[in-house]
């Protein structure tokens, strides 16, 4: 029987330290996996924002902000979301693609998708930390 269920056990018997320890590790290791995305995700903005040569609030900027929060994308959704009209973002998505920090599929239904792989890949290290159940390191 893992720890968990071990607590569980307890804390229906009455105790109820045991499940309050296991909460309390688990918040612990939830809050160290997140700061370590957080890293992650400050590490590739930064990178982008170098690359790309971006303005403290131009119109590239925010469309390098909105790719950290929301990595995969239509031009639609990123115009609509920032304000932007969507015949002006194009030119940011186009420079961005060629400068390898965003890749570009076509979808069947949603026609042209924009990706920040590097963003995926540091969700897909946050869940692979997290684990299933509790196995977080």
């Amino acid at each position: 029987m893992n720890a968990y269920h071990e607590a569980l056990t307890a804390f229906r018997g009455g105790d109820v330290e045991p499940i309050i320890e296991q909460m309390s590790v688990a918040s612990d290791d939830a809050i160290r996996n997140a700061k370590i995305l957080i890293g992650q995700l400050r590490e590739i903005t930064a990178g982008w924002r170098e690359k790309a040569k971006s303005r403290a609030g131009s119109q590239l900027e925010q469309v390098l902000a909105y790719a950290a929060r929301q990595p995969v994308f239509t031009a639609a959704t990123a115009a609509d979301a920032l304000g932007i009209a969507a015949p002006n973002v194009y030119p940011h998505l186009r420079r961005l693609a060629e400068l390898g920090i965003f890749n570009q599929k076509a979808e069947y239904r949603l026609g042209q998708v924009w990706r920040a792989d590097e963003v995926l890949a540091a969700l897909d290290q946050f869940v692979e930390r997290a684990g299933r159940r509790g196995n977080a390191t």
